[in-house]
């Protein structure tokens, strides 16, 4: 699977967890299927940056 594949999955899985947070109000599943894209995008950005979004913001709470 080429990582535009992941990336479509994980675009789907966000605007599935918006769709079923306000509109269905299932917050459980939009907590799932959201962290789940998140790992999609975080392993996206380890791949092409060397770092995640958690690691940026460590290190930017550290340096505050």
């Amino acid at each position: 699977m080429k990582i535009s594949d992941k990336l479509e999955i994980a675009d789907e899985m966000l605007e599935a967890a918006v769709i079923e947070y306000l509109d269905n109000h299932r917050y459980f599943v939009a907590l799932n299927l959201a962290c789940v894209a998140e790992e999609l995008y975080g392993k996206y950005a380890n791949i092409t940056t060397g770092s995640n979004a958690m690691q940026v913001n460590i290190r930017a709470a550290n340096e505050f």
